[in-house]
């Protein structure tokens, strides 16, 4: 036991956490941008690497603070209203959505919080100039990859080769926001390490090389993140280039420079207020998002509706709102089609979840973060500190930008960006070591604890991967649809959902296939699940109303289906019609004829489109 104890002591416990931890997030930085599957709601590949890495991680830092007796945690200024701003967020389960959702959004801030202590305490020198490298080639490597997958997409039509890339980069990465939401963290990180902090090659063409592929790659694309990754970029690196951010000049530049960002970006916004896409991410469908919102704001301003309370409780606000603005029905270009799983704005969407205690406490944290970038560039510690410090606040400030009509803070990629930045900043140069000591306690007790605490990671691990074993079987059931399958489909979406609630739309592909396989009890209890999850869902109600018609319970019928109607959303138009049907063999030929006309003013062709689904 002796030379066992002797041996752990001549170990370098913070050495190895360290490298293990720079190794772990290196990995990260490849494997979140890049990992694909074919169904991927909510990012749930992404979170389950981010969960293992920082689970890891986390677990090696612990283990070397029991070992040595202290850890090298830093103490900033942002560690304190982290901490609040994520037990509020606990506190605020007790008023949040169904289980499903909280368990989403909670993992997500947990998977964070991790990360975060992790970087923090394995970022002293050498492993946070490395940890700052394999960021950098990061961003690099997120842009480049932009480019490829644009131009293989648009030019690579004629080559089978190119064309699959540019699909499975553009749908599997763009799309969602994956690689964009990257681009910003880490971007303008990977310019200002690169020029600070490269003494063997000529900064000026470093910088040059790396602007003219970045523009170049932005050519095509119209994304929101990418071209303010590279905006903020050139700002952060025009405005501190020759100064090197000494004090007295790096404040005032980088004020002016976040000032003019928001700037031109609010007029950018402005300029675009009435567009309209063909899917949610139009500015006037936005703009219809923040509206109800703030209609859900004002019921709990202070306290918020509960983690991830958008999705399933928004339908009702949004009928509302349209119902109000188009009274007579929605003319041709208007908006039918609004939505969507997010608020497209991280203030609103952490007002509605955490009220009005929420937004202080992120304001309180993001203020930290600032405030803790000036003291480290105040210390004047050399290039390598001012390009971390720089680039870090950089990206944070871009992804604020960015956050005012998107969903930054909530996508897997950017959050792991943003748990890097905030873990930079808060190991920089002003922080302080945070000696915590346990060397009273005997070395074979120390050893016995550090054992376990290495252990606890590897053994949380298949506890994290669980719904991903569990998504695997649902996209098997989904595949099996798309083949016409429906007995397979059916026991593999069984079986994912014995495993775990992967997404409410697994409830629609159980329902169905329980119709096409002739069981419509069933298929009633699917879709019946479904509503417990989203109450206003227009096809849960519909296909109840159907299979209660199927089963001679009129009342029950009637009942899903004017609810689906009164939603009045664009694809309630097979409801209206199956209700219209039933009042006229009813005898109701008055009320059936007043809700077709309704229907065709309010929707139009979407009513007629519908009339092939309702004959089903």
């Amino acid at each position: 036991m002796n030379r066992i104890c002797a041996g752990i002591k001549r170990i370098d416990f913070h050495a190895a956490a360290s490298r293990a931890a720079v190794a772990g997030v290196a990995t990260l930085f490849v494997l979140v941008p890049l990992a694909w599957w074919p169904k991927d709601p909510y990012g749930l590949v992404k979170w389950t690497l981010v969960g293992m890495v920082a689970t890891l991680a986390a677990s090696l830092r612990l283990a070397s603070f029991l070992a040595a007796g202290e850890t090298p945690f830093r103490r900033n200024a942002m560690n304190l209203p982290l901490f609040l701003l994520l037990a509020w967020s606990c506190l605020s389960l007790w008023s949040g959505p169904p289980a499903y959702y909280v368990r989403w959004r909670l993992c997500e801030l947990l998977f964070f919080a991790l990360l975060y202590v992790a970087l923090v305490a394995g970022a002293d020198t050498p492993g946070r100039r490395t940890l700052a490298a394999a960021g950098a080639l990061a961003g690099l490597a997120a842009i480049s990859l932009l480019g490829i997958g644009h131009f293989a997409g648009l030019f690579g039509v004629e080559s089978p080769w190119g064309t699959g890339l540019g699909r499975r980069v553009y749908a599997t990465m763009l799309n969602p926001n994956y690689l964009a939401d990257f681009i910003v963290g880490l971007f303008p990180l990977s310019l200002a390490f690169f020029v600070f902090h490269a003494p063997r090659l000529r900064h000026r063409a470093v910088f040059a090389a790396v602007a003219f592929v970045s523009c170049a790659c932005l050519l095509f694309t119209v994304s929101w993140g990418g071209w303010l990754g590279w905006l903020v970029s050139i700002g952060v690196l025009a405005g501190f280039a020759r100064g090197r951010c000494r004090r007295g000049a790096a404040l005032p530049r980088f004020a002016a420079l976040v000032a003019l960002l928001f700037a031109c970006f609010g007029a950018f916004l402005f300029a675009n207020r009435h567009t309209v896409a063909a899917d949610y991410t139009g500015m006037r469908t936005r703009l219809l998002y923040w509206r109800a919102s703030w209609a859900m704001i004002r019921e709990r301003p202070v306290v918020g509706h509960g983690l991830n309370s958008f999705q399933p409780y928004i339908s009702r606000y949004l009928t509302e709102i349209v119902a109000a603005d188009f009274p007579g029905g929605v003319p041709e270009g208007g908006v039918t089609v609004y939505e969507g799983n997010f608020a497209h704005n991280e203030l609103l969407a952490t007002w509605l979840e955490t009220g009005l205690v929420g937004v202080a406490l992120l304001a309180w944290l993001l203020g930290a973060f600032f405030s803790q970038a000036a003291r480290n560039l105040s210390r004047d510690a050399g290039p390598l500190e001012a390009a971390l410090n720089v680039g870090a606040a950089g990206g944070v400030a871009a992804m604020l930008a960015q956050g005012m009509v998107s969903y930054p803070f909530r996508v897997p990629a950017s959050m792991t960006a943003l748990a890097f930045l905030f873990a930079v900043v808060g190991s920089g140069a002003a922080t302080v070591p945070l000696r915590l000591s346990c060397v009273r306690l005997p070395a074979a007790g120390r050893a016995v604890l550090a054992l376990l605490a290495a252990a606890a990671g590897p053994a949380l691990l298949p506890a994290i991967a669980s719904p991903l074993r569990g998504e695997r079987r649902y996209v098997e059931a989904r595949y099996a649809s798309f083949a016409g399958a429906w007995e397979r489909a059916r026991s593999r979406c069984r079986e994912a959902l014995r495993r775990s609630v992967t997404e409410p739309e697994a409830y629609d592909l159980l329902g169905e296939a329980e119709e096409r396989c002739g069981s419509p009890g069933e298929a009633i209890e699917a879709y019946r699940r479904k509503l417990e999850l989203m109450p206003f869902d227009v096809r849960a109600h519909t296909r109840l109303g159907v299979l209660y018609s199927l089963l001679e319970m009129e009342a029950e019928a009637e009942r899903h289906l004017r609810e689906a109607v009164s939603l009045e959303r664009h694809d309630s138009a097979e409801a209206r019609l199956r209700l219209a049907r039933m009042l006229s063999r009813r005898g109701g030929e008055a009320e059936a004829r007043h809700l077709l006309e309704e229907g065709r003013r309010r929707f139009g062709a979407n009513l007629r489109a519908g009339n092939a689904g309702g004959n089903r």
